[in-house]
């Protein structure tokens, strides 16, 4: 395969992955629903959890799946079923249940399947630089939800009712991903070369290197999706008005996905482990600060920047070490275990801000917990994780 095709093939990947940000443009959603149609916080965050959960429910079925279809199919039916579960909201008057069946279950579910595709194609078509090539792949995800939050915000102050910017993303994400997943493709293997045989399930659940990804990254997915759900409305806690509060969102998916690409590089610089801490770290101090010096639109901004930011690292370095520590072959089978933390983190972290924010008006209490919770999964990955001497060829401890 040549440079040129394999270029070709980061920037589909991009384009499909910003497709699949689309759930992460739900604080815009969510503010919508809470302000204009009487929806409890609690209940618009909920859609969003179980978002999360059925996406990192597709992700663990897609990357058995992989292996056994090929990467253009499990994208294009992905992408078809994504796409329906944003349109079907659409063809009714917001009603929860439909939400929550549609974005929740067929949104996440069909996200999360296709999501191993471009992923593991990428990383096969750049094997040298593999945790660079993932954080441009996964970048589309912030781009993604950044002009869609923009376009759909756009649409409602214009006066659109939300049930067509439902059917509008729906479509957009159907046709993008579905067509796109044709030109997927990965080098084809070297004559002779091994095959990567896949790792019992007893071996990957003892390894202490597992574990000790899976506890930092949940909690990393805890507190960004924590933030994005709710960051417009945080901007509004914090005095900023309407479109300001949205600009907050588009910082955030901005720097989310810049943060993406720089933490694929700082990966290559410093390694897994060290990234893995001054990101848990960083984000840690970002949200704990903010209960006590966010107070205007430009520390707003700034918040949304570094928690955007910080975020970034956490599906790109948990990727690579996967790759680094069990094999690049292993990816489809290792990555989406770990990417099960999101099962927990993604499902609870909406819902419980958006509770918050109903008990008490503030966000306080959600964002000192979070801080909390990071520094906790830092500790819990400290203690287990133990790099073996050959990463590459040792698949557990």
């Amino acid at each position: 395969m040549s440079k040129n095709q394999r270029v070709f093939v980061l920037i589909v990947s991009f384009v499909m992955s910003m497709c699949f940000g689309a759930g992460y443009a739900w604080s815009v959603f969510a503010h919508e629903l809470h302000t204009k149609y009487a929806f409890q916080m609690r209940d618009a965050q909920m859609v969003f959890g179980i978002f999360q959960f059925f996406f990192a429910a597709g992700f663990l079925l897609g990357g058995r799946l992989v292996k056994k279809t090929g990467a253009r199919v499990l994208a294009f039916a992905g992408g078809a079923v994504m796409g329906a579960g944003f349109f079907i909201p659409g063809l009714t008057q917001p009603n929860l249940m439909l939400l929550i069946t549609g974005v929740g279950v067929l949104g996440g579910f069909g996200g999360g399947l296709a999501y191993i595709s471009p992923l593991e194609t990428v990383q096969k078509c750049f094997p040298d630089k593999k945790a660079l090539a993932t954080g441009i792949s996964v970048s589309g995800l912030g781009i993604g939800s950044l002009l869609l939050a923009l376009f759909v915000d756009y649409l409602l102050r214009g006066g659109m009712h939300i049930s067509n910017t439902f059917k509008i993303s729906g479509s957009i994400i159907i046709v993008t991903v579905c067509s796109l997943s044709v030109f997927l493709k990965a080098p084809a293997g070297k004559a002779g070369k091994e095959e990567t045989m896949p790792l019992k399930y007893r071996e990957i659940f003892t390894s202490k290197i597992f574990w000790a990804l899976f506890s930092a990254m949940s909690v990393s997915i805890f507190a960004g999706i924590l933030v994005i759900g709710n960051v417009k409305s945080m901007g509004s806690m914090w005095g900023v008005a309407g479109a300001l509060a949205t600009v907050g969102v588009s910082l955030l998916s901005l720097f989310n996905s810049a943060g993406r690409m720089a933490w694929g590089y700082i990966v290559h610089k410093i390694g897994e482990e060290k990234s893995v801490y001054y990101s848990i770290l960083l984000q840690a101090s970002v949200l704990f600060l903010s209960v006590f010096f966010v107070r205007n639109t430009t520390l707003y901004y700034l918040f949304a920047v570094l928690a955007g930011f910080n975020y970034g690292c956490a599906l790109v370095v948990y990727a690579s070490a996967v790759s680094k520590y069990f094999g690049v072959e292993r990816l489809g089978q290792i990555y989406p275990l770990l990417f099960a933390s999101n099962l927990i983190s993604g499902l609870l972290a909406p819902p419980f801000a958006g509770y918050i924010l109903d008990r008490t008006g503030k966000y306080d209490l959600a964002l000192l917990s979070a801080s909390g919770i990071l520094l906790f999964g830092l500790f819990l990955f400290n203690r287990l994780f133990k790099p073996p001497v050959s990463p590459k060829k040792e698949g557990a401890q």
